[in-house]
Order: structure tokens, then C-alpha cells, then sequence
């Protein structure tokens, strides 16, 4: 992986996943993970040892990004997906050029006010469904 600015990663949001992706403003930090769930299979005649099946339980990929609170962008989108159960279209464009796409539920939304600093937020985001990932 080529040495990148942090700011040159983008997290974009669309409405529907065809309208294009309006990148989350104010962003400081952003990240994701990806997980595979393990499945152990380990019995009395592995002889000690851990044995996991050849295939992932289930697979995760974990959106959050932290940054400095200019409006109520996510705060709205944090109330309306929580009522509404719904789902968001996002993609995360690397530095490189590379998408990460998928589906993912909005699952925290926080935002901090501090008297002497400023208004800062963050959130995460969690997969749903598969995540298509398109190398520059």
C-alpha cells in the first residue's frame, strides 16, 4: 500500500446506491474494518489444537469516522435511519482510488460539546449485506 494524506480517504453517503455519493463533511478521522468470523470445529481428537472450518461464519465491514460538528447532517440521518430502521448506501474511496461499497446501518452516533474546544461528533457504521470492494 502507497503512502497516502488521510484526508485524500473519502466516506460518501447516496440516497438510493445509483445518485451519486455526497462525502460526509467535517470529517477528521475516518476508518473501517473488515472482519471474518471464525468457525472453531475443534474436538477431543484434534489433539489440543484449535481447528477452524475453511469457510467464515459471517462477514463484517465496519465504517466510523470522527470530525468537527458544522451542521446536522448526521444527526438528522442518525434520527430518521433509527426510526425508520433504514439502511444507508455508502462508499469509501481510498486514497488510491479504490471503493468500498455496500449497505450499512448507521449503529452509533455520538457528538461531543466541549466549553473550551470544538463541537465534535462521531459515528460507526455496520455492514449489511455483502461490501464490493473495486481496486483501483
Amino acid at each position: 500500500m502507497a503512502e497516502a494524506v488521510g484526508r485524500s480517504t473519502t466516506l460518501g453517503i447516496s440516497p438510493d446506491g445509483v445518485a451519486a455519493y455526497v462525502t460526509i463533511a467535517s470529517v477528521k478521522t475516518k476508518n473501517f474494518t473488515v472482519g471474518n468470523e471464525l468457525i472453531d470445529i475443534t474436538t477431543d481428537d484434534s489433539a489440543g489444537n484449535r481447528t477452524l472450518l475453511a469457510k467464515v461464519g459471517t462477514k463484517t465491514v465496519d465504517f466510523s469516522c470522527s470530525g468537527v460538528a458544522k451542521d446536522e447532517v448526521l444527526l438528522a440521518a442518525s434520527m430518521v435511519t433509527a426510526e425508520l430502521n433504514a439502511l444507508l448506501f455508502m462508499e469509501m474511496t481510498l486514497a488510491s482510488g479504490s471503493t468500498l461499497t455496500g449497505t450499512f446501518a448507521l449503529s452509533n452516533f455520538s457528538q461531543d460539546f466541549d466549553n473550551a474546544d470544538a463541537d465534535t461528533f462521531s459515528c460507526d457504521f455496520q455492514s449489511s449485506g455483502a461490501v464490493v470492494y473495486v481496486a483501483a
